[in-house]
């Protein structure tokens, strides 16, 4: 047994009427405005996980968000060496070329490297917590994307 339904109306007043219907006496009731029927995860809607899976998942979801969080100063410190190339070559044999690179490409790496990398590892932050987050079983794409 599922305890959900969705309800459909033909018009925007009719939804206001049922919304502003008291059902029960009781606060069991939540009316809200759904999302399309393919922002549904459907598999997902009935499941129940035990308290103890609950509870993993939650201890699993946030040990990943802490890890990524503490262990990601790292590639940004890279990204901020980048703005010194001759620095880099010195340090590491490896990274010897980079004092070879003309001037003009040295300083619009050094100019816009750093930042670049930072966008870039920014923009992968998302997708990675929306991944993590979509392990706790969410009903609605919409509740992760609100979470």
């Amino acid at each position: 047994f599922c305890n959900a339904a969705f309800v459909t109306f033909n018009t925007v007043s009719t939804a206001v009427k049922a919304t502003d219907t008291p059902i029960t006496n009781e606060d069991t009731w939540r009316v809200e405005k759904t999302t399309r029927p393919t922002a549904i995860l459907w598999e997902n809607l009935c499941t129940q996980p035990s308290g103890e899976t609950q509870a993993t998942l939650t201890l699993l979801s946030q040990a990943a968000i802490a890890s990524i969080i503490i262990f990601w100063s790292v590639p940004f410190a890279f990204g901020a060496a980048l703005a010194n190339l001759s620095t880099l070559g010195d340090k590491y044999p490896f990274l010897s070329g980079a004092e070879d690179i003309p001037a003009g490409a040295a300083a619009i790496i050094e100019g816009l490297g750093p930042t670049l990398w930072r966008i870039l590892l920014t923009a992968m932050v998302e997708p990675m917590f929306y991944y993590i987050i979509s392990w706790r079983l969410m009903t609605k794409e919409s509740e992760l994307e609100h979470a």
